[in-house]
């Protein structure tokens, strides 16, 4: 029995088995690879101090900068994949 379960286990982690992102999480990743590893460095700094908890505060000139090519390359992603833009999407996966 317990190599029945370590081969389920082992088929379950293959790509083949999980549900394709959604177009959403598409556009996401492909913004995330057109940032620079440093701009990449700042977000996470980010997402980690959020994550924390941590109370919101003013933006440092790097951060913004940062911010702001998250935000460009969201938007370019989107336009490329034919969305006007992404609360667009979300907002069509509410309505269906």
């Amino acid at each position: 029995m317990l190599k029945v379960h370590r081969r389920l286990h082992i088929l379950e982690q293959l790509p083949r088995f999980h549900p394709p992102p959604c177009l959403l999480e598409q556009v996401k990743r492909s913004a995330l690879r057109s940032l620079s590893q440093e701009e990449l460095d700042v977000l996470g700094t980010i997402a980690e101090e959020q994550a924390a908890g941590l109370p919101p505060r003013k933006w440092s000139e790097r951060q913004s900068a940062a911010l702001m090519s998250w935000d460009a390359a969201l938007k370019d992603e989107s336009k490329r994949v034919g969305l006007k833009s992404l609360p667009d999407k979300q907002s069509r996966r509410k309505k269906q």
